[in-house]
């Protein structure tokens, strides 16, 4: 009896895990919106490898809060993951490189773009299909 009894908690344990391992992708996309403290500490990144003066961090700030708070509006009015949706965000994302440039002089651009190029690297590696999967679709056990 004593064994039939674990076997039923390790089996319910094995599945109450896979069940909750299922729910990290969506709870991790939730989470890549950054507060106002990682947007913070963002804009002092910048800071220090672009050599910002505290006008250009006090406008880099502002620009991160609204385009984050755009991404949040966009992400609660239409939650589904789909093409137009990352069309979007891109779109969101290529406007506030926009704005950022428009407040750096001539040596900080050449900087700031060679981060960018940095960034976009790891993100074009990432695997397509990863980037257009539903949320609702389920992932196939390997």
């Amino acid at each position: 009896m004593f064994r039939l009894l674990s076997v039923f908690f390790v089996g319910l344990l094995l599945v109450t895990v896979a069940a909750r391992a299922q729910d990290r992708p969506q709870q991790r996309q939730q989470m890549m919106i950054p507060d106002s403290a990682r947007i913070a500490t963002m804009v002092e990144r910048y800071a220090r490898e672009l050599n910002l003066t505290d006008a250009q961090k006090e406008t880099f700030a502002t620009l991160h809060e609204a385009h984050f708070d755009k991404l949040r509006a966009m992400r609660e009015n239409n939650p589904e993951r789909s093409p137009e949706n990352r069309e979007r965000m891109e779109a969101a994302r290529t406007s506030l490189e926009a704005g950022l440039r428009k407040v750096l002089d001539k040596d900080q651009k050449k900087a700031f773009d060679k981060m960018l190029q940095e960034r976009q690297a790891p993100r074009e590696q990432r695997p397509q299909n990863l980037r257009q999967r539903p949320q609702n679709q389920e992932r196939r056990p390997q």
